[in-house]
């Protein structure tokens, strides 16, 4: 005996689907084709004109319309590459998988995307665009195992899935549409908010709280000295960074030869943020037993990256114990600050300050994007010396900033799974929506 299906849904491969929603591939719907490039790609000739020439990055910038390029091609580029009309919508294939993009400016794709020649207008573009995102883990699994990984375009075109008619294409793609309107608004009020942040904390570095008077109000600093990194005010002092605090480098994968181990979990690079700590994925580590105290981290302590992003340089965030006995990486410096002069909040701030910046910037080693520090130079940060007093109001101003930050970074989060939540049913008939 059969299993009984809803009324008004059908069994297809794909599983169960509306009775008026058409089970298919996307290579019967159109002919899936990758871009060209023109080569030598180092050619100048090939570049300078007016026809954008899309990068994958340029796809992972931008969110769901492609509308500028960083690189140009010339008339003699644009023969030898592919072009795509606005409103089509491309696949990325290499490197990062999986990612579609609605075009919206004259551009060319190279051989790292495919385009959908033919598909015809009874498909949405938009309702097709969501379509390919809810599909991008699964391109990622099919990926060929390359240098990179890639896709090909048999292995796009031979996805099932289950189309519905052109007017409900239209509302699904409407319905998410709008939760990504509610996203980019947030994104908007997080931008607004971090540069809030950036000028709120220039001012805070340079002239402070002030002094409290006998009842305890806030007096701001009259005197100031001007110093190579920047102006502060005359009471604050200037030390190095290894007279107030112990920087600790960390533990070494790959020891050998240990006789009494044990395993615990540790702190990588890719764990500390810029302001926040991502404690998603924690792996362990095996060291000696006997070099527990040496690397476990304390709670109160300053984690910072001893390299990365050149904008990432001073990123760091305090730790508050939320994994016991963890440890550190040595690619990850714990700050261990004299809490009676140096207060851990107020560290990180300066650090990530633009204060900070210039100075990281200015010792660090550098390469193509990518700059490191080493404890030497970390120890000789100078750092600027409010009485504690003054550091604990700053850091409160700060917080309230960060916040602030926290809320809207959860906002953000939870319609992200809204969004998740939305495409998976929508987009496979288990939600239907009503159409006039």
């Amino acid at each position: 005996m059969g299993v009984m299906q809803p009324e008004g849904y059908k069994e297809s491969p794909v599983g169960i689907l509306p009775v008026d929603w058409e089970y298919t591939t996307i290579s019967k719907l159109c002919n899936v084709k990758r871009g060209a490039s023109p080569r030598p790609i180092s050619d100048p000739k090939w570049f300078g004109g007016e026809v954008g020439w899309v990068r994958i990055s340029d796809v992972t910038q931008a969110n769901k319309y492609l509308k500028t390029t960083v690189d140009f091609l010339s008339d003699a580029g644009v023969e030898k590459s592919v072009r795509i009309n606005v409103g089509e919508v491309i696949l990325t294939i290499c490197a990062t998988i999986g990612v579609p993009i609605i075009v919206d400016t004259d551009v060319c794709i190279h051989d790292g995307f495919v385009w959908f020649d033919g598909l015809s207008s009874a498909i949405d573009r938009e309702h097709w665009y969501y379509f390919l995102c809810s599909k991008t883990e699964e391109f990622k699994s099919y990926k060929q195992i390359g240098t990179q990984g890639n896709l090909n375009t048999a292995i796009v075109g031979a996805v099932e899935f289950g189309l519905p008619p052109l007017p409900e294409q239209k509302k699904i793609a409407q319905i998410l549409s709008t939760v990504d309107s509610k996203l980019t608004l947030i994104d908007q009020q997080i931008a607004a908010t971090q540069t809030l942040k950036k000028g709120l904390m220039q001012k805070l570095f340079s002239v402070g709280v002030g002094t409290q008077d006998a009842d305890g109000n806030w007096q701001p600093h009259t005197e100031f000295k001007d110093l190579e990194l920047g102006r502060i005010p005359v009471r604050w002092q200037r030390v190095p960074l290894s007279q107030v605090a112990e920087v600790r480098t960390g533990v070494a994968k790959g020891k050998k030869g240990l006789k009494e181990s044990i395993i615990l979990p540790y702190l990588r690079v890719a764990n500390v943020k810029d302001g926040y700590l991502d404690l998603d994925e924690i792996k362990t580590i095996q060291i000696e037993k006997t070099q527990y105290y040496r690397y476990a981290l304390k709670s109160g302590d300053v984690l910072m990256t001893e390299g990365g992003d050149v904008d990432k340089l001073g990123r760091g965030d305090v730790w508050n114990g939320q994994i016991e006995h963890c440890l550190h990486q040595n690619h990850v410096f714990a700050v261990r600050c004299q809490q009676d002069v140096l207060l851990p909040k107020y560290l990180t701030s300066l650090a990530g300050s633009a204060y900070g910046k210039r100075y990281f910037m200015g010792c660090a080693k550098q390469t193509t994007n990518l700059a490191s520090i080493n404890s030497t130079q970390l120890k000789a940060f100078p750092v600027v010396l409010p009485a504690i007093e003054e550091q604990v109001e700053m850091a409160k101003i700060i917080s309230t900033v960060d916040r602030k930050l926290d809320c809207l970074t959860d906002k953000k989060t939870q319609t992200q799974q809204l969004k998740k939540g939305l495409m998976q049913k929508l987009l496979t008939g288990q939600i239907r929506v009503k159409v006039a």
